[in-house]
Order: C-alpha cells, then sequence, then structure tokens
C-alpha cells in the first residue's frame, strides 16, 4: 500500500516540473532529486512487500517512507496553492512577473522542505542499509510468514471434519462436473471468498466412496502464494504410488516426465488446494496429461480470473454463504456437545444469542466456526459478551495467534493485491456497513484521487471509468467484494457491496495505514482524525478539527438512507471551504447547510477533483405566477469557477424533489478539465451556462436543448458517452441527433425527453449510433405510413434496454423490437402504446430478460410459443383494460417472477387460489415461483 502512495507524491512531483517549471527555478533540482529518492523508496517497498507482517522492523521502516511520501505530497500540493492564476495581456504580463518576485521567499522555504525530506529518507536509507537491506529485486525462495500460512492451512484431507454442513446443492453442482466423463482433461474451480469453506467443500467430495471407486488415483496438494513445483511434483508422486528412493534430488523437469507417465494411463483427481495466480497454474499444468477419459483437476482459489483461465470451459462452484438457520446450526455444533446439540438440550436464550451472533458474521462459515470454539463451555453472560462485540474477539484470537483467525484469512486476500488495486480496496472502507455501493460514483472518486491510470494510447476510445470497471471487476473476481447487481447489459457491475467480516479488515487497514478514518460514532474521532488522509462520516455532526487541514484529501459525509440528513452551521460550512484547502474529494449529499449558505470560498479549493452535492439543500423560496408550490432555488457562487481541476460536479437533486434547483452561474466554461456534469431535468429552465469548451466532457445529464446548441456546442463535445436532454421543439431533436454527439457513434447511454407539445422526428441517425446499449424516450414518435421503414426500426441492434414513455403509438411495437438481437430490458410505459392488441412472435426478444408493462390500454395480449425464451423478470402495472393473461405464458419456462401492480381485480382473481380454488389461468402461471399481486385503492 504505501508503495501506491509513493506513486502518487511522485506523479504530484512529475505534474510539477512539468506544469510549472518557470516557477520552480532555482528548486527544480531539490525536486528531481527528491523524486528520484522516492523512486528508490518504490523499489525497497517492492521488496519488503511480502515480509511486513513477519517483521516489526520492516513495518516500521514502511510507515516511516509512508509519512515522508505524504509529507513531500503535502509540500507540493500547498505550494501549488501560493501559485497565482496565469493573466494575459500585457498587464497580466507584468503581474505574473511581479508575482514571480514576490514567490521568491516561498521558493527558499519549499526548497527547505524538500531539502529536509531528503534528509529522512537518507536516514532510513542508511537504516535499513545497516541491517542489510539492499535494493534488489523480488526475493528468492519463501519467507517466513508464507511457510507459517503452509504449515497452518494444510490440512490432511482424509482426515474428517464432524463440524460441517453439508450443502446439498452446492455439493452436487460439484459431483456433477467431476464425474463427467469428457475425453480431455478438465478442471474444475471452488471459487469464494476467504473462509467461505471452498477447502471444506472440496475435502467432503474428495472422501466421499463414490469418488474414489470412480477415479484411479487421487491426490491432494497444498499451493499457496509462494510455492516450489517440484515439492508439489514430488508430492503427488508419493500420493499416487509412486516409488522412486532418489526423488527428492530429481530436477523438475524430470519430476514432471516422470509424473505424466505415471498418470497418462489413469483416469485421476488431483486437488489443488488455494491456488492464486495463473502463473501458478502455467508452471504446474505440464505435468497433468490427458489420462483416461474423465480425468479432472480440482481448484480452490479467491480468484475467479484463475479459474476461467484456467479451463473457460467450466463453470466455477461458488459456495453461499450459510443462512441463519444453517449458520445456526454449525454453531451449535462447535459449541456444545454432540449429545446437547443433536438433541437442543439447550437454554433458549442460547439460541437466541447465537441466531445474532451467526447473523453478525454475515453467513461467513469459517467466522462462525472460530466463535462456535471460543463459545465452547461458556456461560450465558459469556455468550452476551462475545454477541455485544464480535470484532473485538476476533482481534483478541488474532493476538494470540498471529497465523490464525478469520481477520488474518481475510487480510491475506489482501496482502495478495497487486499494488495498483490496494487503495482501490481500501477506499471502499468510507462506505457504511451493508450499503450498497455505486459503481459509477465509486470509479469517479478513484479519479478523483488518481488512483488510475490513464488509457494507454492505442487503446481506442477507452477511458478512465472503462479502466476503473476493469479494476472493479478484478476486486470483485478475488471476492473482496460481491456483486449486488449487474447493469443493463449483463455484464458490468452497476452496485456492488462488501461481507461485513471483509469491510471490518477494509476499515482496519485502512485507519493502520493512515489512509481513510470512519467517523460513525463519538468515539472514533481521536483514531480516525489523528493522522488519516480521508475522512468519512457516518450520520453524526462532525467538522474536522484546523489541524487536519494540511493533510486532509477527501471529506466525505455518507447517509445510505436518505431521510437522515446532515446539518452544519453557516461557520461550520464555511470552515470546510476555507481551510481544508488541499481537498481532492468533497462528497456532501444530504447535507443542510443552515442558513442558505454555499460560500466563496469553495473556489479557493484549486485541487479539488469531485464535488458531489447531491441532495445538499440550501433553500430561497420563489413563488412563481400561477403555480401551487414555490420553486427551491440554490445559488452557486461564481467561485465554482476556479476550480479548474474539477472532473465531476452532482448537482442531482433526490427523486422526489421535482419543484428545485441549483442556480448555476456561468462559469461552467471555465472547467475545462470537466468530465461528468450531473444535473437534474428539472433544473431552471433560464439556465444559460456556456458548455462550448468542455471538450472533455463524457457525461451531461440533464440539460436542455438550447443549452447544446449555444455557441455551437453540438461540435465541441465529441466526447460524450451518457447523455440526458431535454427538448422543446422536434427541430432542436434534430439538430442534436445529427450533429457529431451522436454522429461519430461514442454515445453509450443517451435520454431525451420531448415537450407534450411537440414530437420527436426521424430517430434514423440513431442507426448509426452502434454503442448505444441504453435508450430512454419520453415523447411522442411519428409513425409515417408512407416511410418504407418504421421509426423505431432506426433503433442500432447494440441496444440492450429501452424504455418508452408518452410515445403514442398507434401500431403495435412488439413486431419491431422483438427482432432486436441483445435487447435484455424493455419498459413500455404509460402511453408509450395506444393500440388494443399486442403480440410477441415466436422466436422474437431472443435476449430479453425483463419487460415492464405499464399504463397500456391492451385488451389482448397473445405470446406465441418459443417467445422470449430468456425472460426472467414480467411486471404489469395498471393494465386495466387487460381481460387475461396470454395462453403463451406458461411457455415461457424461464420465468422466475410475476409481479401484478392495480390490475384490474378480475384480472388477479384468475391468477390467484382462492379457499383452494384456483383461477381460470392459474394453469398459466403455476410454473413461476414468485408472484405478487400489489393492489392500491384509490379514491373516486
Amino acid at each position: 500500500m504505501a508503495d501506491a502512495i509513493v506513486t502518487t507524491a511522485i506523479e504530484r512531483i512529475s505534474d510539477l516540473l512539468i506544469q510549472e517549471a518557470a516557477v520552480l527555478s532555482n528548486v527544480r533540482k531539490e525536486v528531481e532529486r527528491l523524486q528520484a529518492e522516492l523512486r528508490r523508496m518504490q523499489c525497497f517497498l517492492k521488496y519488503t512487500d511480502c515480509k511486513q507482517d513477519q517483521d516489526e522492523l520492516v513495518r516500521n521502516w514502511i510507515a516511516d517512507i509512508r509519512e515522508v511520501a505524504y509529507d513531500a505530497e503535502d509540500v507540493i500540493d500547498a505550494f501549488l496553492l501560493t501559485i497565482p492564476r496565469r493573466e494575459v495581456g500585457f498587464c497580466g504580463l507584468i503581474k505574473n512577473c511581479t508575482s514571480m518576485l514576490t514567490k521568491a521567499p516561498q521558493l527558499r522555504d519549499i526548497g527547505q522542505q524538500i531539502y529536509s525530506i531528503r534528509n529522512r529518507i537518507g536516514d532510513i536509507s542508511t537504516s535499513m542499509q545497516t541491517c542489510g537491506i539492499k535494493f534488489v529485486g523480488e526475493a528468492e525462495g519463501s519467507s517466513s510468514a508464507s511457510e507459517m500460512q503452509r504449515r497452518l492451512r494444510r490440512i490432511d484431507p482424509y482426515d474428517d471434519d464432524e463440524h460441517v454442513i453439508r450443502l446439498e446443492s452446492t455439493t452436487k453442482e460439484l459431483l456433477d462436473q467431476l464425474m463427467l466423463e469428457d475425453d480431455q482433461r478438465r478442471v474444475v474451480s471452488i471459487v469464494g471468498m476467504g473462509g467461505i469453506g471452498k477447502t471444506t467443500l472440496a475435502k467432503l467430495v474428495y472422501n466421499r466412496f463414490d469418488v474414489k471407486r470412480h477415479f484411479d488415483c487421487l491426490s491432494w496438494a497444498f499451493i499457496s502464494q509462494q510455492f516450489s513445483p517440484g515439492d508439489v511434483f514430488s508430492g503427488i508422486l508419493r500420493e499416487v504410488g509412486a516409488k522412486w528412493e532418489n526423488m527428492g534430488s530429481m530436477k523438475e523437469e524430470d519430476l514432471i516426465r516422470t509424473l505424466k507417465d505415471v498418470l497418462k494411463e489413469k483416469r485421476y483427481l488431483v486437488v489443488l488446494d488455494d491456488i492464486w495466480k495463473e502463473e501458478a497454474w502455467d508452471s504446474l499444468k505440464r505435468a497433468f496429461p490427458k489420462g483416461k477419459k474423465g480425468s479432472k483437476v480440482l481448484f480452490t482459489t479467491r480468484v475467479k480470473e484463475v479459474a476461467s483461465y484456467a479451463d473457460p470451459r467450466s463453470s466455477p462452484v461458488e459456495p453461499p454463504f450459510l443462512t441463519n438457520e444453517e449458520g445456526w446450526e454449525l454453531l451449535s455444533r462447535t459449541a456444545f456437545p454432540e449429545d446437547i446439540a443433536s438433541e437442543q438440550g439447550y437454554a433458549p436464550e442460547f439460541e437466541r444469542i447465537g441466531k445474532e451472533i451467526v447473523r453478525k458474521c454475515g453467513g461467513l462459515p469459517l467466522a462462525i466456526a472460530v466463535l462456535g470454539g471460543l463459545l465452547a463451555n461458556k456461560s450465558l453472560k459469556e455468550w452476551e459478551m462475545v454477541q455485544k462485540d464480535i470484532n473485538a474477539q476476533f482481534t483478541k484470537l488474532q493476538q494470540r495467534n498471529q497465523y490464525a483467525g478469520v481477520d488474518w484469512i481475510l487480510a491475506l486476500s489482501y496482502q495478495e493485491l497487486p499494488f495498483r488495486l490496494k487503495p482501490c480496496f481500501l477506499y471502499l472502507s468510507q462506505f457504511p456497513e451493508d450499503m450498497e455501493i455505486d459503481k459509477k460514483t465509486l470509479i469517479r472518486m478513484w479519479i478523483a484521487e488518481g488512483f488510475l491510470p490513464q488509457p494507454l494510447r492505442g487503446e481506442g476510445d477507452e477511458t478512465m471509468e472503462d479502466v476503473g470497471e476493469q479494476f472493479l471487476e478484478e476486486l470483485a473476481n478475488r471476492c473482496m467484494v460481491q456483486v449486488s447487481e449487474r447493469d443493463h447489459t449483463g455484464i458490468g457491475i452497476k452496485k456492488c457491496r462488501m461481507h461485513d467480516l471483509m469491510r471490518d479488515m477494509c476499515v482496519s487497514k485502512a485507519r493502520e495505514e493512515s489512509f481513510l478514518g470512519v467517523i460513525e460514532h463519538q468515539k472514533d474521532i481521536a483514531a480516525s482524525t489523528n493522522k488519516s488522509r480521508r475522512i468519512a462520516v457516518h450520520k453524526i455532526r462532525f467538522v474536522p478539527s484546523e489541524d487536519c487541514g494540511p493533510r486532509l484529501r477527501s471529506l466525505l459525509y455518507l447517509n445510505p438512507r436518505e431521510e437522515f440528513l446532515f446539518t452544519l452551521d453557516r461557520n461550520q460550512v464555511i470552515f470546510i471551504f476555507k481551510n481544508l484547502k488541499l481537498l481532492r474529494v468533497l462528497n456532501i449529499q444530504n447535507m443542510i447547510p443552515k442558513e442558505s449558505y454555499i460560500p466563496r470560498e469553495i473556489g479557493d479549493l484549486i485541487h479539488l477533483r469531485y464535488l458531489g452535492l447531491r441532495n445538499t439543500i440550501t433553500i430561497i423560496y420563489v413563488f412563481p405566477k400561477r403555480r401551487y408550490l414555490p420553486k427551491l432555488i440554490t445559488p452557486l457562487p461564481a467561485s465554482i469557477g476556479n476550480l479548474k481541476s474539477l472532473y465531476t460536479l452532482d448537482l442531482r437533486r433526490g427523486r422526489h424533489e421535482q419543484n428545485d434547483y441549483w442556480k448555476v452561474p456561468d462559469v461552467m466554461w471555465k472547467l475545462k478539465c470537466l468530465r461528468q456534469l450531473l444535473l437534474d431535468p428539472h433544473a431552471d429552465d433560464k439556465w444559460k451556462c456556456s458548455l462550448d469548451t468542455l471538450r472533455q466532457l463524457e457525461t451531461l445529464k440533464w440539460i436542455e436543448a438550447k443549452s447544446l446548441i449555444r455557441k455551437d456546442a453540438l461540435l465541441n463535445l465529441t466526447n460524450l458517452r451518457n447523455l440526458g436532454v431535454v427538448f422543446q421543439r422536434k427541430e432542436e431533436a434534430e439538430m442534436v441527433l445529427r450533429s457529431p454527439i451522436s454522429r461519430l457513434g461514442r454515445l453509450c447511454l443517451l435520454k431525451m425527453v420531448m415537450s407534450e407539445q411537440s414530437s420527436f422526428a426521424s430517430l434514423e441517425p440513431l442507426s448509426g449510433c452502434h454503442h448505444l446499449t441504453k435508450l430512454r424516450l419520453n415523447g411522442i414518435i411519428l409513425e409515417d405510413p408512407h416511410s418504407s421503414l418504421h421509426n423505431l426500426e432506426y433503433l442500432p441492434g447494440s441496444l440492450a434496454k429501452l424504455s418508452l414513455i408518452n410515445s403514442k403509438l398507434k401500431n403495435d411495437p412488439m413486431g419491431i423490437l422483438n427482432k432486436l438481437p441483445n435487447l435484455r430490458f424493455l419498459d413500455l410505459g404509460s402511453k408509450s402504446y395506444e393500440g388494443s392488441e399486442m403480440v410477441c412472435s415466436a422466436h422474437g426478444f431472443p435476449q430479453l430478460e425483463t419487460l415492464r408493462l405499464s399504463g397500456l390500454h391492451v385488451l389482448e395480449w397473445k405470446i406465441e410459443e418459443g417467445a422470449m425464451p430468456f425472460l426472467k423478470d414480467l411486471s404489469l402495472t395498471f393494465l386495466r383494460e387487460l381481460r387475461t393473461i396470454p395462453e403463451g405464458l406458461k411457455f415461457v419456462s424461464s420465468l422466475q417472477k410475476l409481479d401484478l401492480f392495480d390490475m384490474a381485480q378480475e384480472f388477479t382473481k384468475r391468477v390467484k387460489v382462492i379457499d383452494g380454488v384456483e383461477g381460470e389461468d392459474f394453469d398459466k402461471v403455476c410454473h413461476i415461483p414468485s408472484i405478487i399481486v400489489h393492489t392500491f385503492d384509490y379514491c373516486p
């Protein structure tokens, strides 16, 4: 992790040398020397990363280097604050020259500070060399930590584990793959986070009688991060019955040749337990021949990419978290003697407390088993103490044995992360427990912090957000985060979360590294603000003290539930913007600044790259004529135009705040680095900001079309990939759709709203948007009976999600839409179709998974057999005239969920079972696992 911090410092120095070369003058050499010293420190950090867990001296050196890197970064950023903004013209030239003269004392000061930092680095270097540490490449052989890991984690595969919860479906899935008789040798993988029970499941299957009978020979090898291929091959040879007296002295190539000869005529099963890297499989796979039909290699791994790399044709088996009942069964087995557990001969209070303990363990088998052992032969009072602070119990166990326990198992995943991913992972510690993390928000913060590299040249249209998605996907593949929702393409991540125990480890590591402190309670303030570079505040009123200012880079006010709002008074708000001048990320969503105030000092945060003001409410009431509700105006100061480094500006309101907006001064054109500008569709209709200079802009929503047309912004915003736009006239839509924004084909997401008095003209320009995967059209779509093509036929085949609202289509759209080859989500909203009949043809909608129909006047809906073969989720809302469930729905065997919202009473009766009597349409829906009927009472 310290390596990432040093890298950031080096990058900041590089920026300084490039951008402010003229200003630096005499101190330039000192800055360059500091950069060189920090690069040398990087070599040391890569060498010692695997050693810090078992060597306190190394840990102290790494802490010293981290502090030096932080101080170097602070010096550079603080100096940049003193550099005046460049001015042009003759008067500007005079001012710039005068300013350079007045900066001489500050240059001397920065030179002295850099000299002091270099001396500290020299002291660290001398200390390391005195202890025999040299700047060399990777360490040879295994570290003592890895050896300890191998010794403690090596299990006897034949040892009977009495405390196992047998998950039948998962076991069957694994057995089906192992017993399959393929002609080729296959690799079967068990994938999951540390402690989920991968090894236990492998061991359970390995010892089954039918498995031993199916294979001619079996062997088990523990791999870990650092291993010797020769030792693995020798161990397998011994287990499969090979006998060579000189095996220990054989070269690796001889061992491979011998093992292949032994296995090639046998149906074998080899278990490789705890394999971490693709390179590990590359070094081992040469020894495993095709063998007899049905030979298998079984992996256990935390990294999904390793599994897919070894055998792309196999689907990894992923053990689930235990349910509360399963978790309690495991806890009771480990905590009570067998006779008491089987007969439930314990007081009910033990079960109540035990189930709460299980819940806090998040269904992680290892955590439950560890606590079960701790609770064995303990009193009810001791159970209550454990239940009150489970994390403290894990910490105590860790202190007793450094290389055992839940924390250590989870920390192995963190230690194995590549350097580039460690800060990205630790940044996740800011989010509250059980909170679903929005991918886009997270990646934009990563970019603002400088954690993501620029895409390499020659990578086409790849953006930094694309790089961020790759990083997040890698964390998910390593089981460090859990994917809670995929995006509309079914491929990318939309939302993720962390297991509670993984989050606890993340929070602990982030605090230990002075990386990020989380303040959830008053008691957290001292520990989290001592040296933390970033502070996340959850649900309490807190403003950092003045001594935090020189080092604080992120201030994050987070609330998982929007009903809770932070309140800060005027002085507190001014303090944040006036004193925390080195901030790069400021997120104050759901905050109410008292006295309706966003101060002009916001313009002093020149390093700011992410400004999140979502749901931030500062109110001035305006009562417009002929309106019942007042407008709620939030003014932004013009000084926001000083934030030249700003990457993301989020000014969105909550979903239900339809009558308030930000009053934005015409300074947006100054923010030339801006990539993400997020507004609301109900923003001020008099918004007059110029956007033509924002050539780097990638996301813009929502915006009035006239603002795009003004000053030919349409010609300049050619990097847009995500656009939400509101039109008043069809001519505006025509101009936008035929502009370079659409014509260059870079748009991926497009949302368009047309006024009720107008309509969309031709959608033909969309046919060239080959990267467009998500489209939302709110407004009338013209249907020209004289045209050879229907307007909807211009929609690109790349679409994965389509939403139509108020389209007022006269012809059934299904006949056209069902030909879209990649469509996975279709939403036909209110007034999108005005006809009475709708037909889903056979073989139509080949990829559709979600279908939502609402507010239509359909009387009859026909689904032909073979239509929508992958449909999983069907939602029908306020289709008051629909008479019956389509007969063809019974053929949609993939359907998992049917939601009926406010349908006619006669309709819902047909799908229900009332008093044991099946409705007339029940046979059409009885194959659907989940059917939910929602009814609403409306006043006449």
